[in-house]
């Protein structure tokens, strides 16, 4: 079972602008990165109980967790 991943808009302008910063170091890099950084939201998806719950996770009904990507 697939459980749905979002990330917040922060996280979004995050991601935006590191893949900015390292694609103009290295293209290849931040494509790999990028990659990486799907692979890492495919993991949370397919095995959320893996990664811890967030601090968020109080306030809600719902469950969230979160994964740290560097």
């Amino acid at each position: 079972m697939s459980f749905r991943v979002t990330a917040h808009r922060r996280a979004e302008e995050d991601i935006a602008q590191v893949a900015t910063w390292l694609a103009s170091q290295s293209p290849d890099g931040a494509a790999r990165w990028l990659d990486a950084d799907d692979d890492m939201s495919d993991l949370l998806r397919d095995t959320p109980q893996a990664f811890g719950l967030a601090p968020e996770n109080e306030m809600v009904d719902s469950e969230v967790r979160q994964a740290f990507f560097k």
